[in-house]
Parts: structure tokens; C-alpha cells; sequence
């Protein structure tokens, strides 16, 4: 077992006492057992916590050439020392224990202000229910984000491994939520509950995200776009669009099956189901596009009324939301 002290105590200067990630790195990772690395490194951060309680781990999380914790409270440089030096002793004796290397995002892309093109979906099932799934869609977004993506299982970005598909997918299969990011182009977050995230910061070109909610429209519930002005976690996360009339905000940061036949808001692009369609037809004007599954795709007649940093405006957003029994229109409440 090799112990990289160095590039720890390089991380606590760099990062703070508080902000400091360490990894298990076996020899070669079987991703179909990393969720048992994953708990393999809780266990030994636990006993070493106990056997080194000057520095305290938070849980472990998939990294990229391995499992991680992240280490806080950390109360000199002789406890980080024998913290390491306990966890070391508690996993297999090869491989190495080091400081997570780890990727910066541009400052502010977190939380400016500025556009972003956000579609939200709702898948038919979760994540950590269809492996194979999960790797689809990990592939997806490794493809639509650009060309140096970077990717997270957790607060940390690190630079994408050659099978990062694989990776994102057991990730999710154990119930981590991840992204893909190449800031500032596009951003992909999944949930495991099977709720997606598709960002772009080039929020006037709609072919993109478009295109992606086609790619995956056989197996989702409802597909949604909008234009916001945050780094969105949750379909509540909405930016300065007004909020939906008649849902409880705990129900949009979830991927509920009442999403397979009902609307939260109306919207200039939607992907609906066939029950959506059973309940309304298509109005008039609006652009229905079938895609697979029995889906189709729906488009306002001047998506540029829609795709605005403000929102659409009171007029047309009270217009669709009016149509109660169009797939524009919120929906009947179950």
C-alpha cells in the first residue's frame, strides 16, 4: 500500500482544513463491484475516525480511480497523518491512498446569472433499477456536453477516464447522483431516481436539447424546456419563471410517476406520453413532432415567445396555462 502524504498536505494548502478529499486507488477498478469499494472505503474511514479522532470523514463516494471521503475538522498535521495512516491499514495492502485529483470549474458558473437552456425530464423508472439504462443515458451525455467533459459523483469534478460511462452508471446504480460538464458549453445531471437535467449556455439555439429529447424519448415520462438563470438542481430551481399554479414544490424535485399523464406548467417544448395525449389533443398551431415510444414532441408556434431569461411573458404564459385540457395546460390534478 503506498500512502501519498505529500499530495494530501498539498491539497490542505491548497484547498483549507476544511475541503481536503482523499481516494482509495486499487490497482484497476471492476466497476460492477464499486459500489462494495465504495462501502469497503466507508468502513475504513469510519475505524480510522475512531482511531484518529483529530480529523473527521464525511461518507465515501465513487471517484474516479476509485472511492473518496472528504476529510474536515482537521486538527493538525500530525491527526491527518495518523488519520491516513489508520485508513491505509484498514483496506487491502495494494494500491494507493491520495489526495483526489481534482478539477476547477470557472468562477461563477456555479451560480451566474447568466441564460442557460435547461430541459428537465422524467424518466419511467429509476436509475438504480435498469443498469443498462443508466449507462445509455450516461453515454448521452457524455456525447452532448462537448469535448473535455468533466464528471461528478459528488462535490467534486475530476477529468473523465476513458470508460466514464461506466463509471457515471455504477454511480448511479449505488444511488450517487452525477453530472458531465464542459463549462461553459453544457451540462448533464442525473438523479437516481431517474430525473434528468440537460444544460446549455448557448440558450438561443434550442437544435441541441431538442435533439436530445428525442434521442431519449421512449422511455420518459414528460420532457420540459425552459430558459433559467441558475445552475438547476431540481425542477424547482426554475430561476425568475413564475411558479407552477397548483404544485407543491416537493413534488417537482422528485420524478413522479403523475408525470406520465400530467403537465406541472405549460411550456414552449414538451415531450408528452400517449396518456397525456389520450386526456387532449395538440392545439392548434402548436407543432407536434412524433418520436419513439408513442411520444411526440410539442413546440409553442414561436418558441422565441418562451425562450427568454425573463420567461414568457404574462400574456402567453397565461394563454397556454388557460387550456386546461390541452397538453399545454397544467393538467388535472390526481
Amino acid at each position: 500500500m503506498t500512502v501519498d502524504h505529500a499530495s494530501v498536505f498539498r491539497a490542505v494548502e491548497a484547498n483549507g482544513y476544511d475541503d481536503v478529499r482523499v481516494e482509495y486507488a486499487p490497482p484497476a477498478v471492476a466497476r460492477a463491484a464499486q459500489p462494495a469499494l465504495v462501502r469497503l472505503v466507508e468502513e475504513a474511514a469510519r475505524a480510522a475516525t475512531a482511531d484518529a479522532p483529530g480529523v473527521w470523514a464525511e461518507s465515501a463516494l465513487p471517484s474516479v480511480a476509485g472511492a473518496a471521503v472528504r476529510l474536515k475538522d482537521l486538527s493538525g498535521p500530525g491527526a491527518v497523518t495518523a488519520w491516513l495512516d489508520a485508513f491505509a491499514a484498514r483496506l487491502p495492502g495494494d494500491g494507493a491512498v491520495r489526495a483526489v485529483p481534482v478539477a476547477a470549474l470557472p468562477a461563477g458558473l456555479l451560480r451566474g446569472a447568466e441564460p442557460r437552456l435547461t430541459a428537465y425530464l422524467a424518466l419511467d423508472g429509476a436509475f438504480t433499477d435498469d443498469a443498462d439504462e443508466a449507462e445509455r443515458w450516461c453515454r448521452r451525455a457524455l456525447h452532448g456536453v462537448g469535448a473535455r467533459p468533466l464528471v461528478a459523483t459528488g462535490p467534486f469534478y475530476q477529468a473523465a477516464p476513458p470508460d466514464a460511462a461506466a463509471y457515471l452508471a455504477a454511480a448511479l446504480h449505488a444511488g450517487r447522483p452525477v453530472e458531465v460538464v464542459d463549462a461553459p458549453v453544457a451540462r448533464v445531471a442525473l438523479n437516481p431516481d431517474g430525473q434528468v437535467i440537460l444544460q446549455r449556455y448557448t440558450w438561443e439555439d434550442l437544435g441541441p436539447v431538442r435533439q436530445a429529447l428525442l434521442d431519449g424519448a421512449a422511455r420518459t415520462r414528460l420532457g420540459l424546456v425552459a430558459v433559467t438563470s441558475v445552475w438547476a438542481l431540481d425542477w424547482s430551481d426554475r430561476g425568475r419563471l413564475p411558479r407552477p399554479p397548483h404544485v407543491p414544490v416537493d413534488a417537482l424535485a422528485r420524478n413522479d410517476a403523475r408525470w406520465g399523464g400530467a403537465i406541472p406548467d405549460a411550456h414552449g417544448l414538451m415531450l408528452l406520453t400517449p396518456e397525456h395525449l389520450r386526456r387532449a389533443s395538440v392545439p392548434p398551431g402548436w407543432q407536434p413532432t412524433p418520436a419513439s415510444g408513442g411520444r411526440v414532441l410539442v413546440e409553442a408556434p414561436d418558441p422565441r415567445a418562451w425562450l427568454r431569461p425573463e420567461g414568457p411573458d404574462d400574456t402567453v404564459l397565461a394563454a397556454a396555462r388557460a387550456r386546461r385540457r390541452s397538453p399545454c395546460g397544467p393538467g388535472r390534478r390526481r
